[in-house]
């Protein structure tokens, strides 16, 4: 990503760092996260739990305000985007847990790795809007936004159908998990 300032303007000229952003999203969150705690057979109630921990990033903006006033909004985007994506590197060890006999302790792994990544998530979206107004500029702002949920939302499209493609039939539990570290890479 290459980043120039002058004194009334901010221009970007992306290098995919966008696209690559929407990619991953769909391997770390949502369905991929409900089919794994289906494959662990956590039944429904637990699913709907999993489930919400999405929400629960947004409780955590608030801590995302206090503390981008003291790091700034680059240095908290980066730190907690890596943050979250490290805390998803136990669910990589689901596979070996399930075929060691640790059933309880694998839906424990689950759970805590989704809830920690929701939580450095929240923080982290913290950063965003200060972050995507500096690249937009005042005159272009809202042809950039669109450019960008454009691209965004076509590739977390094009995402969902190859993520689909790869989990038709009956999947095992390591092809979950390889999604998950395609994600987090």
């Amino acid at each position: 990503m290459t980043l120039s300032t002058t004194t009334n303007r901010v221009q970007y000229s992306g290098d995919g760092a966008t696209t690559v952003f929407a990619i991953a999203f769909p391997f770390l969150q949502g369905n991929i996260i409900t089919l794994i705690g289906l494959k662990l057979e956590v039944g429904n109630t637990l699913i709907g739990i999993l489930s919400s921990t999405t929400y629960i990033s947004f409780f955590f903006l608030l801590i995302g305000k206090i503390l981008i006033k003291k790091s700034g909004a680059v240095r908290l985007l980066s730190t907690y985007y890596t943050a979250r994506n490290i805390l998803m590197v136990p669910i990589l060890f689901l596979p070996l847990l399930q075929q060691s006999g640790y059933h309880i302790l694998s839906i424990i792994v689950l759970f805590v790795s989704v809830f920690a990544f929701n939580v450095c998530r929240g923080i982290q979206l913290t950063s965003n809007n200060p972050i995507v107004t500096e690249l937009g500029g005042q005159k272009e702002q809202g042809g950039f936004f669109s450019r960008l949920l454009l691209i965004s939302y076509v590739v977390a499209a094009v995402t969902g159908i190859l993520l689909a493609y790869v989990l038709k039939g009956n999947p095992g539990l390591v092809r979950y998990t390889i999604i998950i570290a395609i994600g987090i890479g």
